[in-house]
């Protein structure tokens, strides 16, 4: 998520759980470190983000799927 502020993809933390389905005090769990997204919130962050699963799990550097289109969306 911090990521997708960076680039201005997103704004604020209420944009980003809008979109995956997540409450706000779910976030704070998660950013804490005692929980983690669900199955369904993930594929939500790579389907509306485009966001490389293989980036999310940590085999990958490669944030997003397809270069082109994040360039796209942060111009």
């Amino acid at each position: 998520m911090e990521k997708l502020k960076e680039l201005e993809i997103i704004r604020f933390d209420s944009d980003f759980t809008k979109v995956v389905g997540l409450k706000r005090q779910n976030l704070a769990s998660i950013k804490s470190g005692k929980s983690s997204f669900t199955v369904k919130q993930i594929h939500k962050i790579y389907t509306s983000y485009n966001v490389n699963l293989e980036w999310i799990f940590g085999s990958s550097k490669k944030v997003f799927l397809d270069e082109i289109n994040s360039n796209k969306i942060t111009n």
